[in-house]
């Protein structure tokens, strides 16, 4: 995987960890009616990437308060 640098903002970093929190309560409701085992497996999947993005806001947030 490439890295790129770009800058955010400390609010912009905010933002998206609330838009990060949102998706993954969705992803945690979708398990609740969802069936379908290839759909579930990737919703976990994309789920446990979420959590490493989301990770990895709180930290750039808390290294710069």
């Amino acid at each position: 995987m490439e890295l790129i640098n770009v800058d955010f903002t400390i609010e912009e970093l905010e933002e998206i960890k609330k838009a990060l929190n949102t998706l993954l309560a969705e992803r945690i409701r979708y398990k609740t009616f969802e069936r379908d085992e290839n759909r579930l497996e990737t919703n976990e999947k994309m789920q446990m990437k979420d959590y490493e993005i989301l990770d990895k806001v709180i930290k750039i947030i808390n290294e710069n308060e």
